[in-house]
């Protein structure tokens, strides 16, 4: 995808600046093509910050949650423990 957006933008370019020369021609598409690069790399990295939040979130939810149930497990547990003596 990425070969094939620096060949558009290549020929896009020379079409729209003729009197460019090669060098400027090619160092416009790669300096777009690493542009692409570093957005998509952020981009990447802010979503995976906010995939880990949620896990974050979630985990502690998770856990709370448990704790919550094992005490209201163990408080049956031990009253029909009492009512059997």
């Amino acid at each position: 995808m990425k070969t094939v957006f620096s060949f558009f933008a290549t020929i896009m370019f020379s079409l729209s600046a003729m009197p460019q020369t090669a060098a400027e021609l090619t160092c416009r598409a790669q300096a777009k093509e690493m542009a692409l690069q570093t957005y998509s790399s952020c981009i990447t990295e802010a979503r995976n910050t906010q995939v880990e939040e949620i896990r974050k979130n979630y985990q502690k939810e998770l856990a709370d949650l448990k704790s919550k149930y094992d005490k209201e497990l163990k408080k049956m547990g031990n009253g029909s423990a009492k009512k059997g003596l």
